[in-house]
């Protein structure tokens, strides 16, 4: 009997050791003051922006060709989220629903079609919905540094009117909008945007298609048009769900921003 049982716990310790070696050990990568970053979380930061390449037809290098930028970046992001938690900074969930909602309407799909898909694409739902998260705080501290940081006077807000697009007394309805829809990133880059939205929405005026037009003839606004001429704008933040918002709210008054862009 005894020599039976000795022979069954070497065989389950056999069958435990076997699993063992299957499952991919984890462990850290980088440590970032209190907190690490794990082999996993690597991994699955690559996998989602190769997905996201992939998708754009631009295939992203093996993550052994890339891994020190990645995990460069990643750290550096580390370590913001942790001054933005410090900072009390935090995103509200329905902020996250929408933007979340917003992807999946990108890719003509339902919430829970695109999660489905996300799974069969072998990604985790959940982790880009992190991700998305931890830009959206990302976003929200720079605008914070900035503001704290940048002193506006009055002079520089009647040069910024006088760029063309509004008056002293009057916003253009581009620059509205950005207001209304919070569309605002930092104060580097938000005037660009605000600039290629006005060009972009005359383009569309003029009938220019684009790479994702559906025919040479005509062009239909839509938020994949938006999101593909945004695309050339230097900022990465320049199809930020708001500022996608913005801008279809805007393409509904097409002659005032005509008038506008060629002014």
């Amino acid at each position: 009997m005894t020599h039976r049982i000795l022979l069954l716990l070497a065989a389950l310790l056999l069958s435990a050791a076997g699993h063992a070696q299957n499952e991919p050990v984890d462990y850290i990568v980088a440590k970032v003051n209190d907190d690490v970053i794990l082999a996993s979380e690597l991994r699955s930061t690559y996998d989602t922006l190769a997905a996201q390449y992939a998708a754009q037809g631009n295939p992203l290098p093996p993550l052994a060709q890339i891994e020190r930028q990645l995990l460069d970046r990643m750290i550096l992001n580390r370590v913001q989220l942790q001054r933005a938690e410090q900072a009390g900074i935090e995103i509200e969930e329905d902020m996250v629903d929408r933007a979340m909602a917003d992807l999946a309407a990108r890719n003509n799909l339902s919430l829970n079609a695109f999660a489905r898909q996300l799974r069969a694409d072998g990604l985790s739902y959940l982790d880009l919905r992190r991700q998305v998260r931890e830009e959206m705080v990302l976003g929200r501290l720079r605008n914070r540094e900035v503001e704290s940081r940048v002193a506006v006077s009055e002079r520089d807000v009647d040069t910024a009117l006088s760029l063309g697009l509004a008056d002293a007394d009057t916003l253009h309805p581009m620059q509205a909008a950005f207001v209304r829809h919070d569309g605002f990133q930092c104060g580097f880059c938000t005037p660009g945007q605000i600039m290629s939205a006005v060009g972009m929405l005359a383009e569309v005026q003029a009938g220019m298609p684009s790479h994702v037009s559906a025919t040479l003839d005509s062009v239909s606004l839509n938020e994949e048009e938006i999101s593909e001429r945004m695309s050339g704008n230097l900022c990465r933040c320049s199809a930020y769900p708001n500022i996608i918002d913005a801008i279809a709210d805007v393409a509904a008054l097409a002659p005032a921003i005509r008038e506008g862009a060629g002014a």
